[in-house]
């Protein structure tokens, strides 16, 4: 057993000393007067006195009416806690935000909006003694505690939707001891909630049709035909006309009317051989359609295209580099001189990559560049300086995409430049144990990769993963970026962002812990990450079945009107009830006396 709490043991002492005190004061006698008075009054007396015995009831009544009232008063000021403290006057509201509460109910309010309202109109009238822990599904309440009403409605106002499609209660409230336990929910993704809680329902069925999936691939046995796959969900009770929108970041447009009935999933494929590589947005329109986060889908198409290199070689008749670049697949190579480059105008060179041997242009072309023995320059991002050796040991950084499946084992290296004043942007994959860097990137809309060492000065031609090095060249420089589809939230980044912009420019912040960098996307779109490695392309949806199925409730289905906070003891607190109830036994005592039923 536990031992009893000092409160506890002042209140049951200070209520037997009441009860003691009480109990004198009955037994004192009154002091006896002397008086003159008739013979009769004395044998009323003595008569009365013989009946004493038969209206002893008297006395007792008077006695527990006032002990009654002492104890009242006791309990008024005092309010034990009987139960030693476990859950007393505390009360849990478990809020449902997980992204089916965003659902637009036939009111105009969302299914979370109207769960805040009925929890904020439940706090105006708890008595102001209860404390209240506020807690929410997507753990949006960092550090959730009992406070006091006040508080807990400012933090229930804060409570947003949230992105998780597997909301949990926290498990700090299955150790809090309460006396009163309530869930607000629709019951579609948090599911029943266990007896210990009351249900408060705010769920009502909706109209909604939604994407539940999209795909592009290509036709097998046709390369150059691309179709797109769109699947829908109609999560409603009425069959609904629906109309497929894509549209390509090119301005390619693709719409299709379709006919969908109540609960029907049905599949699409289009025809997106018209359309450009790049970003692609699917949407679907409905009438009266309740639940908007599901009607968009955002996604990149990509494909292997042909990639136009323009060289720029002193010596084109005898380049190895040009060789090497006419038997590759998917490259179409031209070939000019320092001389006509440097003549032409920038827009009329049509190209995807210029490569420079042993040539430096003037100023930083318009365009992803590589260039093949380094010469300073005012407009190059990293400072040059010559290299001090004749012969150096070449040291490669495996993790960097051009060194993919490349070794160098044998590289041989005789002059050239060393690369420093590197910045955040700047990545050597080359270099020099002695010295410093001999090859570096720089990301970004026009990345840009810089040798400082050339075909002439080198024997790197002459290894046999050079293609394989220039391939990799070719790949992160003229393909699409990579691509990484994920939900909504938090998204984890492989290799370190420099940058994370959204589709209107606005710039998102990261974060970095034990060495993996995250960003908080909080809405579906397309997203541009800039890393050390070169951009990535981050597409968020949310599309899935149980995202759609907005009317997969496990709990009653009603209606707004029918919505009515929980039931709680409400109005007076305990301490006024107990001081009414000690006012109204001191009433009967004091009529009891003066009708002499208790004299």
């Amino acid at each position: 057993m536990t031992a009893l709490s000092l409160p506890i043991v002042f209140f049951w002492a200070s209520t037997l000393l009441a009860i003691v005190a009480v109990i004198l004061l009955f037994l004192l006698r009154p002091p006896v007067l002397q008086a003159l008075v008739s013979s009769n009054v004395v044998w009323k007396q003595v008569i009365r006195v013989s009946q004493a015995l038969n209206d002893r009831w008297r006395w007792w009544l008077s006695l527990l009416l006032a002990t009654l009232i002492i104890l009242l008063l006791l309990f008024a000021i005092y309010r034990p806690d009987l139960s030693e403290g476990e859950g007393r006057n505390k009360v849990i509201l478990v809020i449902d935000n997980s992204p089916t509460m965003a659902a637009r109910m036939s009111n105009g309010m969302s299914r979370l909006d109207m769960a805040k309202n009925l929890a904020q109109d439940f706090l105006s009238e708890l008595p102001g003694d209860r404390t209240v822990l506020i807690v929410d599904t997507q753990r949006s309440v960092a550090i959730p505690e009992f406070t006091n009403i006040a508080l807990a409605k400012t933090i229930l106002d804060d409570i947003e939707i949230g992105t998780s499609l597997n909301p949990v209660v926290p498990s700090k409230v299955s150790r809090e001891v309460a006396e009163h336990r309530f869930v607000f929910t629709d019951g579609v993704l948090l599911g029943t909630p266990p007896d210990t809680y009351e249900t408060v329902s705010v769920f009502e069925p909706i109209s909604n049709v939604g994407i539940t999936h999209v795909d592009f691939a290509l036709v097998p046995g046709n390369p150059g035909e691309r179709q797109a796959f769109v699947e829908l969900k109609n999560a409603g009770f009425e069959p609904r006309v629906v109309e497929l929108d894509l549209n390509s970041e090119a301005g390619e447009s693709l719409k299709r009317k379709i006919e969908i009935k109540a609960g029907e999933k049905i599949g699409q494929i289009l025809n997106i051989s018209s359309f450009s590589s790049g970003a692609v947005r699917v949407s679907v329109t409905s009438s009266q359609d309740g639940f908007r986060f599901d009607d968009k889908v955002f996604d990149y198409l990509s494909s292997k295209k042909e990639i136009k290199v323009l060289l720029i070689s002193q010596n084109s008749a005898d380049d190895k580099v040009l060789k090497l670049l006419e038997l590759m697949p998917r490259v179409d190579v031209q070939v000019i001189d320092a001389l006509a480059y440097s003549s032409a105008v920038a827009d009329e060179l049509e190209s995807d990559l210029l490569l420079f041997n042993r040539v430096v242009p003037e100023s930083r072309p318009n365009r992803p560049t590589v260039i093949f023995g380094v010469k300073p320059a005012k407009w190059l991002p990293v400072q040059v300086t010559d290299a001090m050796s004749t012969q150096v040991e070449v040291v490669k950084n495996s993790a960097h995409p051009l060194m993919q499946n490349v070794s160098l084992r044998d590289l041989i290296v005789e002059g050239g430049v060393v690369f420093g004043g590197a910045s955040d942007v700047i990545v050597p994959f080359l270099t020099s144990k002695s010295e410093g860097p001999l090859a570096v990137t720089q990301g970004g809309v026009n990345p840009i990769i810089l040798f400082g060492f050339d075909t002439e000065t080198s024997n790197i031609e002459l290894l046999a993963d050079f293609p394989i090095l220039l391939a990799n060249l070719l790949t992160w420089m003229g393909d699409e970026p990579a691509i990484i589809r994920a939900p909504p939230g938090i998204i984890a980044i492989p290799g370190g962002a420099v940058r994370v912009n959204g589709m209107d420019g606005e710039e998102y912040p990261t974060w970095t812990v034990a060495d993996q960098t995250y960003f908080n996307a909080i809405e579906a779109g397309l997203y541009t990450i800039t890393t050390e490695d070169g951009p990535l392309r981050v597409a968020v949806s949310q599309g899935a079945e149980r995202f759609s199925d907005v009317n997969q409730s496990r709990i009653s289905r009603v209606v707004a009107a029918d919505l009515t906070a929980p039931n709680l003891s409400r109005g007076f607190s305990l301490a006024v009830i107990l001081c009414l109830l000690a006012f109204g036994l001191l009433v009967l005592d004091w009529t009891l006396f003066h009708r002499r039923v208790t004299q």
